[in-house]
């Protein structure tokens, strides 16, 4: 069975997230939780919320300045980090 990552993000960053940003850092977190620990790349991200890869890297960019991810380096294709706190999938997520 994969390892659980649980996330809590306080309320202050929750509120400052559009809901783009929300859906890409509950597919990271979602994605993480199916595969051991293990980051999407951002092409596994584009693909599950059908939008562009541009699209993403630019979403990534806003979420690590509000200091929700961390990505490890532009050639890392699995280089995204989730930080700032615990997280809890949204009740649909849970199994």
């Amino acid at each position: 069975m994969p390892a659980v990552i649980r996330r809590e993000m306080d309320t202050q960053s929750l509120d400052s997230l559009t809901s783009i940003q929300m859906k890409i850092y509950h597919c990271i977190a979602s994605y993480k939780r199916e595969h051991d620990g293990n980051s999407p790349t951002v092409r596994e991200i584009a693909n599950k919320l059908r939008m562009s890869s541009t699209a993403i890297h630019y979403q990534l960019d806003n979420l690590e300045r509000l200091g929700l991810i961390k990505r490890l380096g532009l050639n890392r294709s699995r280089g995204i980090r989730l930080i700032g706190g615990t997280y809890t999938p949204p009740f649909w997520e849970g199994k």
